[in-house]
């Protein structure tokens, strides 16, 4: 089994047998991978913790074969088994974006392995709630006018079928150096429309007891409704002053940030 995860790229073979101080689940949003937490990654192993960043399926590399075939339940069972097969336990699960359905979804799925749950800027669902379903009409239109095949066709360009919502650009994330921004548009890759249209099972009542925080990134309005909402629920609230992918352009304020959710004492909770 060791070999087998090793294989998989789940476990790090210098890590993997260390006692663990606390076990960070990051799962990255739409159009991105698990590379866009390479920051936040390295300052919190440098800290002790594990951490996994996987990419999720369909989204390792451009025109991703099993982008089609790839969406939102497939990614929460994604996650599910990462956690499975590691057997880890008291898990911070981390979701940016639109990864706040996968891990509402995660959470509802094993809620006995996970510890705290924490929302990055991230869509707050409810049950059989999709992506589209909390965005506003005009996006979602925006969004389905937009969609291309897996070689950048539209229905009007003779496409006969569409399932990928093209890549933004770097700015509309709030990144803005030069560097950052050419390293993130090579990187993104097309996101499966499937993630926007699947629903999230979440009315598992064990959940109510796990911690729940939200980290609102200040200088992106789109996720309002969201915080809002989580503040509503009795979230903890955390804030950065930063565009959405505060991952990359404040990576330590995000890390420090974490690392205080990881010590809060659920006692006082």
């Amino acid at each position: 089994m060791q070999k087998r995860l090793l294989e998989c790229g789940f476990l790090d073979s210098k890590n993997s047998m260390k006692k663990r101080l606390q076990t960070i689940v990051l799962v990255h949003g739409s159009w991105h991978g698990g590379w866009c937490w390479i920051r936040v990654q390295k300052l919190l192993t440098d800290k002790g913790y594990e951490v996994f960043s996987p990419t999720l399926s369909g989204m390792k590399i451009k025109n991703d074969p099993e982008a089609k075939e790839s969406g939102l339940h497939k990614h929460i069972n994604q996650i599910v088994e990462l956690i499975n097969l590691n057997q880890l336990e008291s898990v911070i699960l981390v979701g940016h974006s639109y990864a706040g359905l996968v891990i509402t979804g995660v959470m509802h799925r094993i809620p006995e392995r996970i510890k705290k749950v924490v929302y990055l800027d991230a869509f707050l669902p409810d049950h059989d709630q999709s992506l589209f379903d909390i965005s506003l009409p005009e996006r979602v239109m925006a969004i389905k006018n937009s969609l291309t095949d897996d070689e950048g066709k539209t229905l009007e360009q003779g496409a006969k079928n569409v399932w990928l919502v093209p890549v933004r650009p770097a700015e509309s994330f709030g990144v803005i150096n030069p560097i950052d921004m050419k390293w993130l548009t090579d990187n993104m890759v097309p996101t499966p429309i499937k993630t926007f249209e699947e629903k999230v099972s979440a009315n598992n009542p064990k959940t109510a007891s796990i911690p729940k925080y939200y980290i609102r990134c200040l200088e992106c309005s789109i996720l309002e409704k969201s915080e809002e909402k989580a503040k509503k629920l009795g979230y903890h609230m955390f804030s950065i002053e930063a565009g959405h992918d505060a991952m990359i352009t404040a990576p330590e304020e995000t890390s420090n940030i974490l690392v205080e959710i990881s010590e809060a004492n659920e006692a006082l909770e």
